[in-house]
């Protein structure tokens, strides 16, 4: 399963958030995630921009638990 990011301000931000948290939930390590970057592809970073706005986050994003 692909995970989508894109590098903004020096933060590495997850677009599919949903399936991150598929494989966080079983305890898969991020080393071993598929990770494609996405930085630069203007579909991508207009999703992320979108998403961000929506939820009211900057590009420092948010932690998660």
């Amino acid at each position: 399963m692909p995970i989508d990011v894109i590098v903004r301000d020096g933060n590495t931000l997850i677009l599919n958030t949903r399936s991150s948290q598929a494989l966080t939930r079983p305890g898969i390590p991020r080393e071993a995630w598929n990770v494609i970057d996405r930085t630069g592809q203007a579909a991508f970073e207009e999703r992320l921009t979108g998403q961000l706005t929506r939820n009211g986050l900057t590009s420092f994003g948010t932690d998660l638990p």
